[in-house]
């Protein structure tokens, strides 16, 4: 009986300790990258907000019928330093303006001249509002971060419909800065 007792005491702590909230950097290291402007956005999952895009990735077979996309946390994100961003995000919607080139498909561009707004909010974490002045479709984009490091991204663009995506903030390697 106490092995019995034993046994689900683990397997009910292991269960509990893993459905716990992941913290993807600490605090005091949040407070400072968001300051200094030296920070990475990396994408886990892009939504979309177009309903005409969700049903035609509903019709594949190996797609899921959630609003969301599974996305490489290698590939895509955003680099925010003191000088300059860099947007490497994937893009699923509708475009309001045909462009000549193929390879114009997400959201690609570097921007050197940029506003920076960040705001605390109630719970510890951070709204962050950037709006690049040398982008040519994006307007603004909008980064809530939590306590934790995990991150909403959100952006408002000219010619297409919005877009959104979830993923986490991770400080940058010192020689990029």
């Amino acid at each position: 009986m106490k092995t019995y007792a034993t046994l689900s005491s683990s397997l009910m702590f292991l269960t509990i300790w893993s459905c716990s909230s992941q913290t993807h950097i600490l605090p005091h290291t949040l407070e400072k990258i968001t300051e200094e402007k030296h920070f990475s956005f990396k994408a886990q999952r892009a939504h979309p907000t177009n309903q005409d895009v969700r049903a035609v990735m509903n019709t594949h077979p190996t797609h899921s019928s959630a609003r969301l996309y599974e996305l490489n946390t290698e590939t895509y994100g955003m680099d925010v330093k003191e000088k300059e961003i860099t947007v490497y995000l994937p893009y699923y919607g509708r475009r309001f303006v045909a462009t000549m080139d193929p390879n114009d498909n997400g959201l690609n561009f570097t921007s050197n001249h940029y506003l920076y707004d960040k705001k605390t909010t109630k719970k510890g974490g951070y709204i962050i509002t950037i709006t690049p002045k040398d982008a040519k479709a994006v307007q603004k984009i909008f980064i809530e971060i939590s306590k934790n490091g995990s991150a909403y991204l959100s952006v408002q663009a000219n010619d297409r419909t919005p877009i959104s995506y979830s993923g986490y903030i991770t400080e940058m390697k010192s020689e990029t800065k």
